[in-house]
């Protein structure tokens, strides 16, 4: 102890050593057989001229750089020579990595606080451990992450982009067992915020999109997943909702205006009073387009049902002349502007400015709000300042969220989110909703009611305009019922008062007068039970007496399976309908045997 052992005497006992170099003398301190000092003539190996003895540098990073991650590396490559060496293996095969080495890996030190280096207060200048944990906590954690910091769906599933693609690539190779990566590819916004903020432009949206066509071409996608939006998208694209008319007293026009189905469901009123404001303002005829564009199919991987929804729009589109097609939705805009050709399109927003900024719904000036951008105006640059400067010109003045713009987050609804992974996507939408204190202001339907659903004040640019309650920043989200019979409603009152055409005909279940609490609503939303559901079951089980009675209560219950699920209803008759008390439903086929 306290001798520095001859490196001839060393050798002769072990099979292979390695000299540390400290400072300028090396440890053990010995000279080659050719009587210099021991040096490695091999940086990779650290080989030096004496078989089998192994020596590190002064400087292991160059450049004069003397560093304690440089003497850690040392010692990783030491090791691995006198391993291979000690097998009679090669001790250069295979290391060309070895070491320092370009990386596309980015880090940001936006965030980074710089933090002095500790220096050992020891005489002998080694540091004791309290300071060499203080020192080693100076290191940064040197990962990326750019796309996690800003995705609540990329933070949920705990990883990151690169082991999300692993899973994905492997999850399509499965033949038999559990597809376990079907909720990761299916929850995705589909947003493109993780391309926008990616220093290498990697997109979570072309791979998840691309895996849910694949799942859907070869049968593998869950049914659960997507089919109540794409119910509801057959729904908005069926005569229920769906019509291409030219204004009252036209065959063509110059314009058609286009609500999407998302504004007609969540404010019917909007869409009434923004058809009579085109009217006033344009020469040439403005006519309507009531119809979905087509993105829940998209969204879905159907990418047959989406090409034959936007042709269906587009004949449409056709029969009227042509017209400029005028959007209130922004997702609308992005998902049927492409297959427009050189057809003419402009946002709601761009016509108020060309024909004037309608007066602000009298009332006190508005508050401070911040503006949430729709995620489908990502690359919409001149969509969202037209906004802007038709909020200016409303006097409603704005902050912007520090994930604005071009990088702004998706509410939630993006993507089918919302029906795939609904807890997720309403962390989602809470996370948006808290980046500001302010009530917010918008200019999608969709992203207004994914955010108010989770508390958050807020209010479409169109409640400052056209205000349908005293309090449009609380107004309660419709639930998905609401939504459907507002949009069926809105047509028939739109052809009744201006084309005086008359409503269709009522099925008999239709008829069924249901008495719902608002609690119990709440749960058939959130089951994505609508109320056209229970009252086939009741109609079906009053007809066919095919129902149970609980012996207690005298309250019933029955099934009915309209479609690939099956739903089942507890309730009791009233004077004034049916009270409805629960529902749920399931995929499994019940057969009664006898």
């Amino acid at each position: 102890l306290g001798e520095v052992p001859r490196l001839e005497d060393l050798r002769t006992q072990f099979a292979a050593v390695f000299v540390e170099r400290d400072g300028e003398q090396a440890q053990p301190a010995a000279v080659g057989p050719d009587g210099r000092l021991l040096l490695p003539h091999d940086p990779q190996t650290l080989e030096t001229q004496w078989e089998g003895v192994f020596a590190g540098a002064q400087e292991p990073l160059g450049d004069g750089v003397v560093s304690p991650i440089g003497w850690a590396l040392q010692g990783r490559q030491a090791a691995t020579s006198i391993d291979r060496f000690l097998q009679g293996a090669s001790l250069s095969a295979g290391r060309e990595k070895e070491g320092p080495q370009p990386t596309r890996l980015f880090v940001s030190l936006a965030q980074a606080v710089p933090v002095s280096a500790v220096e050992p207060q020891e005489a002998d200048g080694v540091y004791t451990s309290d300071e060499a944990q203080r020192e080693a906590g100076r290191c940064l954690r040197c990962e990326c992450l750019e796309c996690v910091k800003v995705c609540e769906y990329l933070h949920h599933f705990g990883s990151y982009p690169r082991r999300y693609a692993r899973e994905i690539y492997n999850n399509a190779a499965i033949v038999q067992g559990e597809h376990k990566a079907n909720r990761l590819i299916n929850s995705c916004m589909l947003c493109g915020l993780c391309t926008e903020v990616c220093p290498e432009d990697f997109s979570m949206t072309d791979l998840c999109l691309e895996a849910r066509r694949e799942m859907v071409a070869a049968g593998k996608m869950p049914p659960s997943a997507h089919e109540f939006a794409l119910e509801d998208y057959a729904f908005s694209h069926s005569p229920a909702f769906a019509l291409a008319r030219a204004e009252p007293g036209s065959e063509h026009c110059a314009y058609a205006f286009f609500p999407g189905c998302q504004l007609a469901g969540s404010n019917p009123a909007q869409v009434e009073a923004v058809y009579a404001y085109l009217r006033r303002q344009f020469a040439g005829g403005v006519g309507l387009i009531l119809d979905c564009c087509g993105a829940p199919a998209f969204w879905a991987g159907r990418q047959d049902l989406f090409e034959q929804g936007v042709a269906d729009i587009l004949e449409g589109r056709r029969r009227l002349g042509d017209p400029v097609l005028v959007f209130a939705c922004p997702t609308c805009q992005a998902v049927v502007s492409p297959h427009l050709g050189n057809g003419e399109y402009v946002f709601l927003s761009e016509v108020m400015e060309q024909a004037g900024t309608p007066p602000r719904a009298e009332g006190p000036a508005p508050p401070l709000r911040a503006l949430h951008d729709p995620c489908t105006t990502r690359d919409a640059v001149g969509l969202q300042q037209s906004v802007r400067r038709l909020l200016a010109g409303l006097d409603q003045p704005i902050e912007e969220l520090v994930l604005s713009g071009q990088i702004t987050e998706c509410c939630g609804y993006g993507g089918l989110q919302a029906n795939a992974n609904p807890q997720l996507a309403a962390a989602v939408a809470a996370r948006r909703g808290g980046e500001s204190p302010l009530e917010y202001v918008t200019y999608c339907a969709m992203c207004r009611d994914s955010l108010a659903g989770q508390g958050k004040r807020i209010l479409h640019v169109l409640d400052l305009i056209y205000p349908t309650e005293m309090d449009p920043a609380g107004r309660a989200i419709p639930g998905w019922s609401e939504r459907r019979e507002n949009r069926a409603r809105l047509k028939t009152r739109l052809l009744r008062e201006l084309w005086d055409e008359g409503g269709g005909a009522l099925q008999p279940w239709q008829e069924v007068q249901l008495i719902i609490a608002d609690e119990v609503q709440a749960k058939l939303d959130a089951r994505r039970i609508l109320v056209e559901d229970v009252q086939q079951v009741i109609y079906h089980a009053e007809q066919t007496g095919d129902k149970l009675c609980h012996g207690v209560s005298g309250r019933f219950r029955a099934s009915f399976r309209p479609r690939a699920v099956t739903f089942w209803v507890e309730y009791s008759p009233q004077d004034a309908g049916y009270e409805v008390h629960n529902a749920y439903a399931h995929r499994m086929t019940v057969e009664r045997r006898v």
